[in-house]
């Protein structure tokens, strides 16, 4: 067959070839995706549906009770759902003949571009959903201030039963040079601690794919990705309470499948994921909307 990718140690056949893209290009591309672990994930590959349920648990509260006085009445406990539909995206390259002959790329080369766009793709919708969090924090076209960093978390904080579980955020390029600039404008006044005492390395984003380490008990991430708010003027952050706050719906991982079109001397390259995307827990997020 014409324009197969050959491998030194393989002879290529198409369960080999996605094979071998599975093990080195698309799992290697989930590292480009560093807000994956905000959501809660179900996985319904092989499931007889296509919807999936998430739960959010009531808070309750317990009472005094007198010695001898029998509890009067139940405490109910009724928990909601939210559901979503397994949705798909996915592209599809051809790459013929000449160009693969002539190094105009192959279709494992297309397979590697298609694998990082659907990871976009997905890293793209998580990162949207900080625009339906109805607790914002920040100023439109100001930059991002210390100030409202501790704003936000008190906003999580005000109920321990909603603010419960490790704190992940994701901020803008700039929106996270804004803070960096800010440290120590509010937290060097009461501590007398200066600004590298009391955070991390603040160049980590650059060194370590966009992951910013602990800064103010949030666990951070500085993505390109996040998306704009207010006609594009801001940048809309979030500071979220890991698997709780949102959900992801997967159907199995990333397919990949070559189809030779002999008649046109080309070889197809389709790259598909099946997922979905949502908020489950409004109540345990905060925005964070501030200059672009």
């Amino acid at each position: 067959m014409a324009n197969e990718v050959n491998y030194a140690a393989w002879e290529g056949t198409y369960a080999e070839r996605e094979l071998i893209l599975a093990d080195r290009v698309v799992t290697a591309r989930y590292s480009d995706d560093n807000a994956r672990d905000f959501p809660q994930t179900k996985d319904i590959a092989g499931w007889p549906t296509t919807t999936i349920r998430f739960r959010k648990q009531p808070v309750v509260a317990a009472s005094s009770l007198t010695d001898g006085v029998p509890i009067s009445g139940n405490t109910a406990y009724n928990p909601t759902q939210v559901n979503t539909q397994i949705g798909e995206v996915g592209l599809k390259f051809a790459i013929t003949d000449i160009a693969s002959d002539h190094s105009f790329g192959d279709a494992m080369e297309l397979a590697e571009a298609g694998g990082m766009a659907i990871i976009e793709k997905e890293t793209t919708d998580i990162l949207n959903l900080a625009s339906g969090l109805s607790q914002t924090v920040g100023t439109s076209t100001s930059n991002l201030t210390e100030a409202q960093m501790q704003e936000a978390l008190t906003t999580l904080s005000v109920s321990r039963a909603l603010s419960k579980g490790a704190k992940v955020g994701v901020l803008y390029t700039q929106q996270w040079w804004d803070l960096v600039n800010d440290i120590g404008t509010t937290m060097q006044a009461v501590t007398g601690q200066t600004p590298r005492d009391v955070t991390n390395d603040l160049t980590a984003p650059f060194n370590s794919n966009g992951l910013g380490g602990n800064l103010f008990g949030v666990d951070w991430r500085v993505n390109p990705l996040v998306p704009t708010a207010n006609s594009g003027a801001d940048s809309a952050g979030m500071i979220v309470i890991k698997g709780r706050t949102l959900g992801e719906a997967l159907d199995g991982g990333i397919r990949v499948e070559f189809e030779r079109d002999a008649s046109g001397r080309a070889t197809e390259v389709v790259v598909v994921k099946r997922y979905s995307v949502l908020e489950v827990e409004d109540e345990s997020g905060v925005g964070v909307v501030t200059d672009r």
